[in-house]
């Protein structure tokens, strides 16, 4: 019989004798990593992306080229309380996480018990996606919060059996979809919940259901109304991504590995755990809950899976799905107790989790606040979050150096970031190839085509010809670029006076693409 307002879903037997999480340990965490947040997007200099996002925010549009509007509607908001700076533009991201944490403990409440609602919000904080990135202002973060929003209301009508939740799931899953387009997967989960568990089949004949979805495609219309102002160039770009590539499994290990390191490792052992409980069978306490969690999360997780089949997957796309499979994880962590050996080994791994998070934030904070470790370019991946401020000066130095009136870069990433770490000094920046990136924004001044310009070019990536040619004249006038150990030059960057652009520049590009 299907669930009704008088027959709602078996909360199944509360949690057994595994040890309980108090939820006001689980909100000293999430608060004390709320912190370590706020003190790295203060010290952390902007990601190119971050930048990019930032540009957005100064002109709040219904859509941009590479993501609907959402991350530069929350820079937007941060930017007017906390101003144009770092912590400005990341603020948002960083209540978002605290938000989500609110949504997801009561999902837990809906679906499960306390004990397990406390464990997936504690866990949820410490998944190493969190703990170390949530501090970055990236459309993954309304993403996460919204989708999250979605499945709450989701779980409130699967308990309660009230059809007018399903107005809620699609306000929030639209709100999710024009934040990025990953979230238009959790349609698909929506849909596999209901046919995987035949007694929630019948909200197919459902009018709310309908009702839902069509408030969700309402919610998603700036969305399509801006790509079809401009040729769908959004959907063209983001879902042709496969398009020119083959078969190639290169990438599988990094997806699989990276998600575990991300999740946590120990977090993920869970997360394993939760689904072999799910394939064992109807005895197991819980099981029709933890299936209908990862349900809604698996078409996106399978469509990564083959995406790494083709290309890299990076590491945050995969955020939506971080509080299903947390929930998940924690109930497989309070219903199955092992026995003998794995007993004494589960109980380390549930103890272990938090520290891991917590050591990692920690450690982030206290390697950008020491004085012995300034240069973060020497450590991987943080080398994006450091020394761009420093390159800016060194841009415009030789820009003052060459008698150039304004800049001219190859990628949005470089134009974006010497546009803020710039923007006291007034100097005009424009990328001078795919200008579609640009149209939410006014057009340079035309009288900047009359004076000369400092051509950066990527030493590495770019061909100059490609670019000089669009100019009348060209003088190389130096290499600079990020400085990472050992005075090692990163990402160098070749400097070009030039003047004499083509009168198209700024509405065409250099590539003659609009």
């Amino acid at each position: 019989m299907a669930p009704t307002e008088t027959q709602p879903l078996d909360r199944g037997t509360p949690s057994g004798r595994v040890e309980t999480i108090p939820i006001l340990v689980a909100i000293a965490v999430a608060l004390a990593l709320a912190a370590c947040h706020v003190l790295i997007a203060i010290r952390a200099e902007l990601h190119p992306t971050e930048a990019y996002y930032w540009l957005w925010s100064r002109y709040p549009a219904i859509s941009y080229y590479d993501h609907p509007p959402m991350v530069a509607w929350w820079i937007w908001a941060g930017t007017q309380i906390f101003g144009t700076t770092t912590l400005g533009i990341r603020i948002a991201s960083i209540l978002s996480v605290l938000a989500t944490s609110a949504v997801l403990y009561a999902t837990g409440r809906v679906l499960f018990d306390r004990a397990v609602a406390a464990r997936a919000t504690l866990w949820f904080n410490v998944t190493l996606l969190a703990a170390l990135g949530g501090f970055v202002a990236t459309p993954d973060a309304p993403s996460a919060f919204f989708w999250a929003l979605s499945f709450l209301c989701l779980a409130l009508v699967l308990r309660t059996g009230r059809g007018a939740w399903w107005l809620a799931v699609g306000l929030f899953a639209g709100l999710g979809a024009i934040s990025k387009y990953t979230d238009l997967f959790l349609g698909l989960g929506i849909v596999l919940a209901l046919v995987v568990d035949r007694d929630l089949r019948h909200w197919f004949a459902s009018p709310w259901l309908w009702a839902g979805g069509a408030l969700a495609l309402a919610a998603f219309s700036p969305v399509l109304l801006w790509n079809d102002e401009h040729d769908w160039a959004s959907f063209a770009f983001q879902f042709g991504r496969l398009a020119d590539t083959g078969f190639s499994p290169s990438h599988l290990a990094d997806y699989v590995g990276g998600q575990i390191a991300l999740l946590n490792p120990f977090v993920a052992v869970f997360a394993a755990l939760g689904i072999i409980l799910w394939i064992r069978g109807p005895s197991v306490r819980w099981r029709r809950e933890i299936g209908f969690s990862l349900a809604t999360v698996a078409p996106l997780i399978l469509y990564m899976l083959f995406h790494a089949t083709h290309d890299r997957v990076d590491g945050g796309w995969l955020a939506p799905v971080y509080p299903a499979v947390a929930l998940s994880a924690a109930a497989a962590a309070q219903s199955f107790e092992g026995s003998g050996a794995w007993r004494g080994l589960l109980r380390f791994i549930r103890r272990a989790a938090t520290p891991v998070g917590i050591a990692a934030a920690l450690g982030l904070v206290g390697f950008l606040y020491s004085p012995a470790t300034r240069l973060a370019g020497q450590f991987g991946n943080l080398s994006a979050f450091s020394g761009w401020s420093r390159l800016a000066s060194d841009v415009d130095a030789m820009r003052l150096k060459a008698g150039a009136d304004w800049i001219a870069t190859d990628n949005y990433r470089t134009a974006a970031l010497l546009s803020f770490y710039l923007r006291d000094r007034h100097v005009v920046v424009a990328q001078v190839n795919e200008r579609i990136r640009y149209v939410f924004e006014p057009l340079p001044d035309a009288s900047l085509l009359k004076e000369p310009a400092l051509l950066l070019l990527r030493g590495r990536l770019t061909t100059p010809t490609d670019y000089t040619r669009c100019f009348g004249a060209t003088e190389k006038v130096g290499t600079l670029g990020r400085m990472g150990r050992a005075g090692r030059l990163l990402e160098p960057i070749d400097g070009f006076r030039v003047d004499r652009p083509i009168a198209h520049i700024f509405q065409a590009g250099c590539d003659g693409q609009p």
